[in-house]
């Protein structure tokens, strides 16, 4: 199994239908995104299989064809994004994935 790590905020919403379709059989963490009214218009979560996710979030995709998509919401806000009032998860969620994978992912960020 492969599996792509991008940098926070390296991948636009707009961009993650061409990421799924480029990724394949590997498993990319597209990045993380902010979630603003635009992204949740766009409604591009809920056209791969994700959640919706909240208002003001910051969440990573976690692209997997095998096992599905995930959405993983950020634990902690770094002080640029406490000033932006972002949101954050009130609990860790590992992402499960392939058997040929030693075990869950947890994308943690600063």
């Amino acid at each position: 199994m492969k599996l792509v790590v991008l940098p926070e905020y390296s991948v636009p919403a707009a961009a993650l239908e061409a990421v799924v379709e480029a990724a394949g059989d590997m498993v990319v963490v597209a990045g993380s995104c902010f979630v603003d009214q635009a992204v949740r218009k766009s409604r591009v979560f809920e056209r791969l299989g994700m959640p919706r996710p909240g208002l003001r979030q910051s969440v990573a995709p976690v692209i997997n064809a095998k096992s599905g998509h995930r959405l993983v919401a950020k634990l902690h806000a770094v002080p640029e994004e406490a000033r932006m009032n972002v949101a954050v998860a009130s609990e860790w969620e590992p992402v499960p994935l392939p058997d040929t994978f030693s075990g869950p992912l947890d994308r943690r960020s600063c």
